[in-house]
């Protein structure tokens, strides 16, 4: 089976986007990472930012603790809202 092309379409431009962000990051002073719990420690296809350009992370208290101690040791500073 064949890939739609929406499918094609909707990838293409998740690439896109990433290569957006990539360039962003590469061009700012610093990097801030707003993401919920569900985008914390979760393999996706593209990786727009690399851990080691995040300079601050924004998540939730859901987020996998054992992934924000990881990034907390790398220097990322963690900036956790309680719910």
């Amino acid at each position: 089976m064949f890939p739609s092309s929406t499918t094609i379409e909707a990838e293409a431009t998740v690439l896109q986007v990433a290569g957006v962000d990539r360039a962003l990051a590469a061009a700012a002073e610093e990097v801030v990472v707003l993401a919920d719990h569900t985008k914390i420690g979760v393999d996706t296809m593209v990786q727009t930012v690399a851990a080691d350009r995040i300079d601050h992370l924004v998540t939730d208290d859901s987020a996998p603790r054992d992934v924000l101690d990881e990034l907390g040791a790398r220097g990322v500073r963690l900036h956790v809202a309680q719910f």
